[in-house]
């Protein structure tokens, strides 16, 4: 199936609506209204700038639904709007699944972390170097990654007959000198577990995480399966939308090989965070850095990746893409928030900007409370790897908000599709040229504003010009 551009913006204003009202929850008494509706607001900007099918969001706030939403269509051939019972392909947030699966494992003493891969799987090459299930899971293990083999279409029986697609390739690297991403890492991180077990990698996902924490919408992804409330997968290609390659993912469970809805995957988050289902000490296990052997960190933990946003608070994230799937998880434990975004389109270009944005709503407001107007004209500059780029930044007060525009002195003007003012802070999110959201974080400096943008990358500096 191919969709046009016009014939899909009507799909999508269409099934969005209806998608709304029929998938809407009811917010958390904590939760300001407000906060829902500005993240719905920009969820739907994100619709139809990125011009994505479908796509369900789901926040948490210690640990607690705050907001739950499906927008858009689930599968465009039938019509079905996406709700928060649609299954989306999660691709490498599968890592997670796993990483938290292994600690478990590790916190029941089933499993040593240090051991070398030949004790759990002996007949794996040895590679002439070491290398433990701790080098895996923080990609230092120097297995290789897809090498122009990511649409796999042949099916395996088994975790043991997946290793075959790598088991006998030169490793990248000597294990520990460097990172180096790793899908396939992963999938020997699962025969590991498996023979720690002697149970199918499968069977200890079910029993150890999924059933525990009542994640009863989330399995693997069998394509000749019938799975009710799975999603559809749509590509893009040449300016159409049209339906996803086949691929057979029995290849890559522990990698990229899971179903989930967004409300799963905010459980995953939340267990994460609070000593709800992990202990302090397996906590600090899965978000410590991991380091090189020189000593530099990597900003991965086990699975997590580890990052601060532009207030300086500290979070973990991964995101994820397959063929017609793309998925965001971000948890952040000082202020108890998780934010899960899935959507079917694969490579759809959002991520953790979206994800940080949307969860500053949630958290507690910067600054003393005081009321101000950022509205009028700023010089701005923002500075680069190549330099400084200027221009001018324009807010002018509307019913609704603030709106304006970006104004580079080389280059094409974006217009501010959205903001927010909480405390002290700013966020503005501008519509690129290039088919994406710029977000620009700021806070205010005495009359001027400070900050960061995102895609860009820099500081961004606004002056306002006196009148």
């Amino acid at each position: 199936m191919i969709v046009g551009r016009r014939s899909f913006a009507i799909v999508l204003i269409v099934t969005a609506g209806m998608a709304a009202r029929v998938t809407a929850q009811t917010p958390a008494p904590t939760v300001p209204q407000d906060s829902i509706d500005r993240g719905r607001e920009l969820v739907r900007i994100l619709l139809e700038t990125l011009e994505l099918p479908g796509l369900s969001i789901t926040v948490m706030v210690g640990g607690q639904v705050a907001w739950s939403e499906g927008f858009g269509c689930a599968n465009l051939e039938t019509g079905t709007p996406a709700t928060t019972a649609t299954k989306y392909r999660i691709g490498s947030v599968s890592k997670l699944i796993t990483a938290a699966t292994l600690a478990r494992l590790v916190e029941e003493q089933r499993f040593e972390f240090d051991a070398p891969v030949q004790r759990y799987v002996p007949d794996f090459p040895d590679h002439d170097a070491a290398i433990t299930a701790r080098m895996l899971a923080g990609h230092l293990g120097g297995i290789r990654h897809y090498q122009g083999d990511f649409l796999n279409r042949e099916h395996y029986a088994s975790v043991t007959d997946a290793l075959s697609r790598f088991r006998d390739d030169p490793l990248r690297h000597t294990p520990g000198d460097r990172y180096a991403y790793s899908s396939f890492g992963y999938v020997l991180l699962s025969a590991m577990m498996e023979g720690a077990t002697g149970k199918g990698f499968l069977d200890l996902v079910h029993e150890e995480l999924l059933v525990p924490l009542g994640m009863n919408s989330t399995e693997p992804d069998i394509v000749f399966a019938i799975v009710p409330d799975r999603s559809g997968v749509y590509t893009r290609a040449d300016g159409q939308l049209r339906k996803g390659a086949y691929i057979d993912l029995s290849d890559r469970w522990a990698a990229g090989g899971f179903l989930s809805t967004s409300e799963d995957m905010a459980r995953l988050g939340a267990a994460h965070l609070g000593n709800r289902f992990f202990s302090s000490k397996t906590q600090e296990l899965l978000f410590t850095s991991q380091k090189t052997a020189s000593g530099e960190k990597t900003n991965v933990g086990i699975g997590w990746r580890i990052a601060e946003d532009a207030r300086g608070r500290r979070y973990y994230h991964h995101g994820g893409s397959n063929i017609g799937g793309r998925a965001m998880l971000a948890v952040f434990p000082d202020a108890d928030v998780v934010v899960s975004i899935l959507a079917n389109l694969g490579r759809a270009p959002f991520g953790r900007p979206e994800a940080v944005t949307i969860a500053e709503l949630f958290m507690p407001q910067a600054g003393d409370g005081s009321v101000w107007d950022p509205a009028g004209v700023f010089d701005y500059e923002r500075t680069t790897k190549e330099g400084a780029v200027r221009g001018t930044l324009t807010l002018t007060r509307t019913g609704r908000g603030l709106s304006g525009a970006i104004r580079p002195e080389e280059g094409a003007e974006m217009p501010v599709v959205w903001t927010s003012v909480r405390g002290a802070e700013l966020s503005l999110v501008a519509a690129d040229p290039r088919g994406q959201l710029e977000i620009v974080w700021l806070h205010r400096d005495g009359s001027n504003l400070a900050g960061s943008t995102w895609r860009r990358n820099g500081d961004f500096r606004a002056r306002r010009r006196m009148k």
